[in-house]
């Protein structure tokens, strides 16, 4: 068994996740302002329903919060362990049959390109491993699960 963790987390709340949420949960209360006749009559939805895509606008990148890999090649599983809302631990299993992985440079923002490497399942990304905007992943860190993965041959490489 092979395992991958990073050395030291970075924080994990950065300033562009905060502004996404609060620019979500803005979004709805203009929404709501413009209709002021079921607001008033509706205000407890309507908070609840800023509350809920504050939440969902958190969740959507849980790809990039991963803080442990771990390649089991007895059992042929891939264990992959990440943060939802920042805080809540939770670990998948995938079989090495469902997932491949992908190694190569992604563009981050504008004119922005680091070396990413992916892993998929049937097409969706599951983790999102990168030098940069990460929780602490280092580029050796990322270099050493990529010799892993084509030394081992455990997953399939996909262009």
């Amino acid at each position: 068994m092979k395992v991958f963790e990073v050395k030291e987390e970075t924080n994990l709340v950065s300033l562009s996740s905060i502004l996404k949420a609060v620019m979500a949960f803005g979004f709805v209360h203009i929404v709501l302002v413009m209709n002021p006749n079921w607001f008033k009559n509706h205000i407890l939805l309507g908070e609840v329903v800023a509350i809920i895509v504050m939440l969902l606008s958190m969740l959507s990148k849980k790809e990039r919060n991963v803080y442990r890999i771990s390649f089991d090649e007895e059992k042929k599983l891939c264990e992959i362990g990440y943060y939802i809302y920042f805080f809540i631990r939770i670990r998948k299993v995938y079989s090495f049959e469902e997932i491949n992985y992908r190694y190569g440079k992604t563009t981050v923002g504008r004119h922005v390109s680091t070396q990413a490497i992916q892993i998929r399942k049937n097409g969706s990304l599951v983790v999102e491993l990168r030098e940069q905007y990460n929780i602490g992943w280092e580029k050796e860190e990322i270099d050493a699960i990529v010799h892993y993965l084509q030394e081992s041959k455990a997953l399939k490489y996909v262009d």
